[in-house]
């Protein structure tokens, strides 16, 4: 069959350019638009999409891409000093410099589009010291370094004098020659100040471009504008004249305490922003960022602070955003602060030390007054193992259902890692590693009394390696789990999310298994092995398989059914029968075909009392018919609420929830059951139990009420 070659020559229509402009990487699409100008009406007009616009006082970082600026400076005559030829090699420093070379601390009058972030303390180091004082340092640092030297001749004459010796002489040589350097620039600098002359140095603006695959671009232009409108103007290029607000998932300003930092955007430019992460007055950042939001009343999902203060907390952007999270912050009194603020959830990394017994008043705070499900607290405040020890320790002896623990997560190629659940990042805790090839940067540590080799492997999230040989797979893995057993006690729960049925789940204590996800297609011929794994765990929490066979792969008394939660696709609802057969709390079914007579008997038989005791919640969806609903509530006995009254909304917590990588960057985590708002219900003759009945098309849902029809008619009134 031959191929069709397109036209070279046909031009993209300008609704398809755009389209393809819009699925373009951020920076590749700035650097096309740099090549073909001619496209920039159209790259202005589409939508634009970041995931990480972060802002400091030496550039800014686009999702991948960092820009940074700084100024170099060259020697006319002679050799350039090394601390300067140091910020050179750095980039030039993010620094403004006057006409004698001293360090500017203030801004030239804001133009329209910049947003003070903050501003320079009143005080300027450098101005701290006069002509006299820097010449009598320089005087001294030349004095400490000839008295080094002389020192250094000595020891040399010295017989007995050891290698040790000679090493601390020529460090202390190398910091003195370092801080004579720093003297010597500075006094220059105040020779020209005193002669009125300029400073000795060509500068220039550096404009440093590092790709995320380390590829660096760099330009340079004569110093004759400032940093900050060197910054300005770069921004502009990049993000002005957008038609569209731009979406952000997550935009930070990050400046030092005494430092200043301004923002030089586009006038005019809108910004849709999920994520704020600010230093300098939180509450004054917050109010002048509203001239560049879209949605200046929108709460942010995460609000993140360096700088947080006390009074912060009584700002109502910061008790609207979901997520609150705090960096470096000594000096907030945390128990205080739980209290006080309403966000679903407190994050605070690094600071203060936070007692055993502080930890519990936060939980009773959390319980007794918040109480609203899916709040968090997260705390990486603690320092020593002791520490994290007590406090476990306090918590289980004021609560008794306290349930927190680590997951094993075993893929494909049977690679385990284990972090923290329910996962709140990223992150790992830890990854087991086949040793195949030899290194020599293990370090060995004794777990459970079994000598483990690890690795501290990062760059971003740091975590760590253990490795083992084939045969000693289990037992290393024995010896971890029974290490967090030390750890958190065995009233932690703890899980083994398993991707295939091979390799085995270990026989490890407390332990419940997950299943995600096998497909089992028409050729499967596995089944007496599937059963066998299935077996091997004697507590399943959560199974999730998709079924593409309409042949019966699995036997009535299979584990499958006794697990407390499934989620399953198959082709026909008999394959697996779990719509028969199920026994656990919480199951969600899609199928594509599904006989009405057997919807019909499920819930016969569930009012009976003769199956489905423990059942929670069941979503079922038909792909190819819908449901008859006014025959299928006609046929099960259904009761009716009035349409006057407003009827009760059935969820719960999941049993499972689903925190898995393409989940979490979706934003589709969810903590609870999909609600089930409906006017009819039906009641179970054993206990006088009620559940709501849901028909939405070709979807059924079933929520089961901890309540009787009495209990149940009085949440109406």
């Amino acid at each position: 069959m031959l191929l069709t070659i397109p036209d070279p020559d046909r031009k993209l229509s300008y609704e398809c350019l755009k389209c393809v402009l819009q699925r373009l990487e951020v920076n590749f699409r700035f650097r096309l638009v740099q090549s073909l100008p001619k496209i920039s009406y159209a790259e202005k007009a589409v939508p634009l999409y970041i995931s990480k616009l972060s802002f400091s006082d030496e550039g800014f970082q686009l999702d991948g891409t960092k820009y940074r600026f700084g100024v170099l400076r060259q020697a006319r005559d002679g050799p350039t000093p090394e601390t300067v030829k140091s910020d050179n090699r750095k980039g030039g420093r993010p620094r403004d410099f006057d006409r004698f070379g001293f360090v500017k601390r203030s801004f030239s009058e804001l133009s329209p589009g910049d947003l003070l972030i903050q501003d320079y303390t009143v005080i300027n180091p450098e101005r701290l010291i006069t002509f006299e004082s820097a010449e009598a340092k320089l005087v001294r640092d030349r004095r400490m370094l000839s008295d080094l030297e002389r020192e250094k001749l000595e020891l040399e004459n010295v017989q007995e004098n050891t290698a040790e010796e000679n090493v601390l002489i020529n460090e202390k040589i190398r910091c003195s020659k370092m801080s004579l350097d720093v003297s010597e620039f500075m006094f220059q600098c105040f020779q020209c100040q005193r002669d009125n002359i300029p400073s000795p140095y060509d500068m220039y603006i550096q404009l440093t471009k590092t790709s995320s695959d380390g590829t660096v671009y760099i330009e340079r232009v004569k110093y004759g504008k400032t940093l900050m409108e060197a910054r300005k103007y770069l921004l502009c290029k990049l993000l002005g004249d957008r038609q569209l607000a731009i979406k952000i998932k997550s935009l930070s300003f990050w400046v030092n305490l005494g430092d200043g930092l301004v923002i030089g955007f586009p006038e005019g430019i809108k910004l849709d922003v999920q994520k704020l992460t600010t230093s300098g007055n939180v509450s004054e950042v917050l109010k002048r960022a509203e001239t560049i939001m879209e949605h200046p009343n929108r709460p942010f999902v995460c609000l993140e602070s360096d700088t947080f203060k006390s009074e912060d907390a009584q700002n109502p952007k910061v008790r609207e955003a979901e997520t609150l999270a705090l960096l470096n912050i000594y000096f907030v009194d945390y128990v205080a602060l739980c209290r006080e603020v309403p966000n679903r959830k407190i994050l605070i990394i690094l600071g203060q030390l936070v007692r055993p017994d502080h930890f519990v008043w936060i939980i009773d705070d959390l319980i007794e007054t918040k109480g609203t499900l899916g709040t968090c607290y997260e705390f990486a405040v603690l320092r020593k193992e002791m520490e994290a020890k007590k406090v476990l320790q306090r918590i289980r002896e004021r609560f008794e259902n306290a349930v927190v623990g680590p997951r094993y997560e075993c893929n494909h190629d049977g690679q385990i890692s284990v972090y923290s659940y329910p996962r709140e990042s990223w992150g790992d805790m830890l990854k087991f590693v086949e040793r195949k090839e030899p290194h020599n940067d293990y370090f060995q540590l004794k777990v459970s009394g079994q000598l483990i080799n690890f690795r501290i492997s990062g760059p971003i999230k740091i975590f760590l390696k253990v490795y083992f040989h084939a045969n000693e797979r289990e037992s290393v893995i024995k010896s971890i789990h029974n290490y967090f057993l030390d750890f958190y006690g065995n009233s932690m729960e703890y899980q083994w999310m398993a991707c295939d049925y091979q390799p085995s789940i270990p026989p490890l204590r407390h332990l419940t298994a997950c299943f995600d996800k096998l497909i089992i297609g028409f050729d499967f011929a596995d089944s007496e092995i599937l059963e066998n794994f299935f077996s091997s765990c004697p507590v399943w929490k959560h199974i999730n398989m998709s079924f593409a066979t309409i042949t019966e792969t699995l036997s009535p008394e299979s584990k499958l059914y006794q697990a407390e939660s499934v989620q399953i696709y198959q082709l026909i609802h008999t394959v697996p029968a779990a719509l028969r057969y199920f026994q656990g709390k919480q199951a969600v079914i899609q199928c594509g075909v599904c006989g009405i007579p057997d919807l019909i008997e499920f819930v016969d038989r569930w009012k009976s009392g003769e199956a489905f005791h423990k059942l929670e919640y069941l979503q079922m969806e038909i792909r190819t018919n819908e449901i008859p609903q006014n025959h299928f509530l006609d046929a099960i006995g259904a009761k009716y609420i009035a349409l006057n009254i407003k009827p009760p909304t059935h969820t719960l917590p999941k049993v499972h929830v689903e925190d898995d990588v393409l989940t979490m960057m979706a934003g589709d985590v969810k903590l609870n059951t999909d609600p089930i708002t409906s006017y009819t219900y039906v009641v179970r003759e054993t206990d006088n139990r009620v559940a709501s009945v849901l028909i939405q098309e070709r979807t059924f849902s079933f929520g089961v009420w901890d309540k009787t029809e009495d209990e149940f008619l009085s949440m109406l009134d």
